[in-house]
């Protein structure tokens, strides 16, 4: 039996035999004093251990996790199954299969994000600027200076980004990630030419709104 174990009995003890005390007499102010001050200690203990015992389990698990497997194996594929999404209705059609899901997805989302208004009148742009500039420097690859240049640019102490960097890591660790950081932005003119649209792209995973989620009104996406 642990310590908090043995607190937590001796506690327990004194507050009933000062319940049972006061039954026949009214207790002296010192005995109301131990009490309400064993009553707090006892619920912060409690507290305690419930918590100790709780992250005893997941280490329990853990080891048994480790040592099987199996078992590992069928706990991951019961969350897999969980978190799946096995159907979608929309409208009076409901798909099961992954590729018509996914598609319906992507239409109902896109259609979400606005669509271009057609216009009456457009405007002439070689007639406000007839001058020809050379735009060519803009579709350059990025040097390290320029990537360093933007780095020193970030604002500090700001929380880290998805990437779980933050502008100080980047400074101090410059000399370091030198090359990884310039071969990742080379990276956008291998792929058929200047790949920027890649920029703009993102995985979108919906989470249910309500437990019953059937349509794709029910989902929240995010990316």
């Amino acid at each position: 039996m642990g310590e908090i174990s043995l607190q937590l009995l001796l506690a327990r003890e004194i507050i009933a035999r000062l319940d049972e005390a006061q039954d026949f007499r009214p207790l002296s102010a010192v005995e109301m004093w131990l009490r309400c001050k064993l009553k707090h200690a006892y619920l912060g203990l409690a507290s305690l251990e419930r918590s100790l015992s709780r992250q005893r389990s997941r280490f329990s698990w853990l080891r048994v996790g480790a040592a099987n497997s199996a078992f590992c194996r069928i706990h991951a594929s019961q969350r897999l199954q969980k978190k799946r999404i096995h159907a979608l209705q929309v409208g009076d059609q409901s798909f099961t299969d992954e590729a018509a899901m996914a598609q319906a997805a992507f239409e109902h989302f896109s259609g979400s994000l606005g669509s271009a208004d057609s216009r009456a009148f457009s405007l002439n742009f070689p007639a406000f600027e007839p001058r020809s500039l050379d735009l060519s420097a803009l579709e350059l690859p990025f040097s390290a200076d320029e990537i360093w240049h933007a780095i020193k640019l970030l604002p500090t102490g700001k929380a880290p980004g998805p990437d779980g960097f933050t502008a100080q890591f980047l400074r101090f660790a410059w000399v370091i990630i030198r090359d990884d950081i310039v071969k990742a932005f080379g990276k956008l003119y291998e792929l058929n030419g200047q790949s920027f649209q890649r920029l703009n792209e993102a995985l979108l995973t919906l989470l249910p709104k309500r437990p019953d989620a059937a349509s794709l009104s029910d989902y929240r996406p995010i990316a």
